[in-house]
């Protein structure tokens, strides 16, 4: 399966990419420094690309709004944003995941590759926490 990270950080997608090679299903990753060029990536489909880890913070599109875009390839949104409403949001808008930098292990990201694909909804340890926690008002 090929794999496309968006992320403005080069270390990030650097370190993301390596951790992704290193999982069978994973037969190439695709990097993209932001939303622009992500959907470029997903509109070429050359070869399709079976699941995006997107960042939220990124310049220009930001990454839930780039989330709506993104139609028929499974989300999952890797951020160091763990607020409650980006990962309710994020959810809502269709991500199959959310995974909060240096939240998850290198195992939780093994079976965001595996489930996310096949429409099963991964979230590291805080993510849960945030979508089981009640909202404020």
């Amino acid at each position: 399966m090929r794999v496309l990270v968006v992320d403005d950080n080069p270390i990030m997608r650097t370190g993301l990419g390596a951790m992704l090679r290193r999982i069978g299903d994973v037969t190439d990753v695709t990097e993209a420094p932001d939303a622009e060029r992500a959907l470029a990536v997903l509109e070429a489909q050359d070869p399709p690309v079976g699941l995006v880890f997107l960042d939220i913070r990124l310049p220009g599109m930001d990454g839930l709004t780039a989330l709506q875009r993104i139609q028929d390839t499974p989300v999952v949104m890797l951020t160091g944003s763990d607020d409650a409403e980006s990962v309710r949001t994020a959810l809502e808008r269709g991500a199959k995941g959310f995974l909060v930098n240096g939240d998850f292990t290198a195992a939780d990201l093994e079976t965001a590759v595996r489930q996310c694909p096949r429409g099963q909804i991964v979230l590291s340890p805080i993510a849960a926490e945030r979508v089981h926690a009640q909202p404020t008002e």
